[in-house]
């Protein structure tokens, strides 16, 4: 099998279900096309460029970040609408999406409502669903292993309870070949997206600088309190994500269009005032739909409280930011949903025999030795 993974940090993390994934003798190849700390708001940026003709199986692995960083009032709209764009490109592609959704510690018994809503999703669609809290319920049984032990960080699991996951997706993606009859390719009203970096030689009064890692190679516009972008935008489209270097940004950031404003404040947690660290992501803010033909992206502005005095010197304001996800105007896409033998097929998890999660266990345990 070869496998697609669209996700954030439990996808990219060193011994974490990927590796499960590649430790299983059915999977053949695995491909990241992964931001961590990032949303599915990050899909036209990490599809570009892929044929999902080249995979078997899509991995969705977002439901973590939606339910941290999806507070807007509309999100839950927004989620579902970036979802059919991702299944309009692959729908006549013989690639099958499946969700993975992994599970944190304090909602293990109470998830929120994102996880409801990608539960329904891919239902509604007969996509296969791999449930990481049925599956870390079904790890547990019968185990007087405490639940700290079974996650690295309050959002992680640790690397071998992931790398058991892994083994027991592989397992399942396998088996659910056999399951799957047809698909039927149908038409919906939705809207495609897609992602903008922004042009120095449109903004040239404003430090251009090059930041690479493992996951990226990117040119960031280095802003402060006094810059301003400018890009150029179509009628009926909006902005609904920045792509930013948390590591050198350390204050919001306002997204306007005529009188139209929209807050985008990502934390400043991870800055670096030394600028060494690179943190790409691709955050959603509140959809600012344009009212002119041209957006400006700017830090808000201090606060007149804040003074500024010798004794007391204020940090420079700062940020560093590639580009935007645009929402484009609704259109006819391709949908698809799949014929299977039967109802529970795409339950990837309760068909799991308790002999056969003891056996991955053991067996993620003694690789991660």
């Amino acid at each position: 099998m070869k496998i697609a993974v669209f996700g954030t940090s439990n996808s990219i993390l060193k011994n974490g279900y990927v590796s499960g994934l590649r430790f299983s003798p059915y999977v053949d190849t695995v491909q990241q096309f992964c931001l961590g700390h990032s949303t599915s708001v990050s899909l036209p940026y990490t599809t570009k460029g892929v044929n999902f003709d080249d995979f078997d199986y899509c991995l969705v692995d977002f439901v973590v970040n939606e339910e941290t960083f999806e507070k807007f009032p509309e999100s839950h709209r927004e989620i579902r609408n970036r979802l059919d764009f991702l299944i309009s490109l692959l729908a006549e592609k013989k690639c099958v999406p499946v969700a993975m959704i992994m599970p944190v510690q304090i909602r293990v018994d109470k998830p929120l409502p994102v996880y409801r809503l990608y539960l329904e999703y891919f239902r509604e669609h007969n996509f296969p669903v791999f449930d990481g809290y049925d599956a870390l319920r079904r790890l547990m049984a019968g185990s007087d292993t405490p639940l700290p032990s079974y996650f690295r960080d309050p959002s992680h699991l640790s690397n071998w309870a992931a790398t058991a996951l892994g083994l027991a997706l592989g397992e399942q993606l396998a088996a659910f070949a056999d399951k799957l009859l047809d698909r039927r390719v149908s038409t919906v009203r939705g809207h495609t997206f897609g992602y903008v970096r922004f042009n120095p030689r449109h903004n040239r009064a404003i430090p251009v600088v090059t930041r690479k890692s493992a996951l990226s190679t990117e040119r960031f516009l280095r802003i402060g309190a006094e810059e301003r972008i400018l890009f150029g935008i179509g009628e009926a489209e909006a902005v609904s994500g920045v792509g930013l270097n948390l590591g050198q940004t350390n204050w919001p950031l306002v997204v306007r269009s005529g009188e139209k404003r929209s807050p985008a404040f990502f934390g400043k947690e991870y800055f670096d005032p030394t600028e060494k660290r690179y943190l790409f992501v691709i955050r959603t803010m509140p959809e600012l739909l344009a009212e002119e033909n041209y957006v400006r992206l700017f830090l808000k502005p201090r606060p007149p409280r804040e003074r500024e005095s010798e004794a007391a010197p204020l940090p420079a304001l700062i940020a560093e930011v590639n580009g935007v996800t645009v929402r484009y105007p609704q259109t006819d896409l391709a949908t698809c949903a799949l014929v299977l033998k039967d109802d529970t097929a795409g339950d990837l998890v309760t068909p799991i025999s308790d002999t056969f999660f003891r056996g991955v266990a053991m067996t993620a345990l003694r690789l991660m030795a």
